[in-house]
């Protein structure tokens, strides 16, 4: 992940240095996507803003619809639920329109989570429904441990804990079979905290440690600093 990042401001700084607009828009596009799989939530209110305005100057309406996906995400996971729902609806719309199926999925599990933060858990449920389809219809299973953990957080939200440890379980199966471990960590975080609110302090322990434990570098991302913080609850 830390070299993926860095190819990725790499690539940002050769764009504007070239100031070829078709290889900034990629590399803001890209970059944005990243920040989304790594939930780095400032570097996505920082550069959100600065893709959607080069699109509307010069014209990237596949690479805008990214931008203002981005950009809604972020502002709801921020506080700002409603113009975050405004700009994520309006993002996957033209993105959908314009990208036909292509990572439509993924897009839908970032509207599920801020619905949830919203408190309409029926229609979160729905969009993770959608994503599902989408994903199984497309062979595009990038985001499918991703769709079980949010569904997870949507059911804890709702008070269905056996749902919720369900979808945990499933979204950390997903993550291994794919070696997708970053993504397991995510679902194992989640997991572990709620086994732990629930008592099971050592079964949190034990479920998230081992996954922790395989991580050599990444230690700034969100998921690695958040299981960091947990581990030394669950120690102490």
């Amino acid at each position: 992940m830390t070299e993926a990042l860095a190819a990725s401001d790499a690539s940002i700084r050769l764009a504007i240095e070239s100031q070829h607009a078709p290889n900034l828009a990629l590399a803001y596009g890209w970059a944005t996507f990243l920040h989304l799989c790594t939930h780095d939530l400032e570097a996505l209110r920082s550069l959100t803003p600065k893709l959607i305005a080069h699109c509307e100057e010069h014209g990237f309406p596949h690479w805008l619809a990214l931008g203002k996906i981005g950009h809604g995400w972020s502002l709801a996971r921020t506080g700002d639920v409603a113009d975050g729902l405004k700009w994520l609806r309006a993002g996957i719309e033209e993105f959908r329109s314009l990208w036909g199926g292509f990572l439509v999925s993924a897009s839908l599990v970032c509207l599920a989570d801020v619905l949830r933060i919203k408190g309409t858990f029926a229609e979160a449920k729905a969009a993770l429904d959608s994503s599902l389809g989408m994903i199984e219809r497309f062979n595009e299973h990038l985001w499918e441990a991703e769709n079980h953990r949010v569904r997870g957080e949507v059911a804890l939200d709702a008070g269905q804990f056996p749902e919720a440890l369900t979808a945990f379980d499933q979204a950390i199966k997903v993550a291994r079979d794919q070696s997708a471990l970053s993504l397991e960590l995510r679902a194992a975080n989640s997991c572990a905290k709620l086994l732990a609110t629930r008592g099971e302090r050592r079964k949190a322990h034990d479920l998230l440690a081992p996954i922790y434990n395989r991580f050599t570098e990444g230690f700034g991302t969100h998921d690695v600093k958040r299981a960091t913080a947990l581990l030394a609850e669950l120690r102490a």
